[in-house]
């Protein structure tokens, strides 16, 4: 099994990067599960945006 974890997503353009080259990376990579932190992606209200 192969996992892919992504620590520290920040801001908006990191969530755009990944959504991006994700698909791409998990099919070179054969990646079976993936963990994402992007809890530095949050709006100073608390609300979060949809991910990928």
């Amino acid at each position: 099994m192969n996992i892919l974890a992504v620590g520290d997503l920040v801001g908006d353009n990191g969530l755009k990067k990944l959504a991006q080259e994700i698909k791409k990376i998990k099919e070179e990579n054969k990646i079976d599960f993936t963990i994402v932190n992007r809890r530095k992606c949050c709006r100073r209200n608390g609300n979060y945006k949809k991910a990928i």
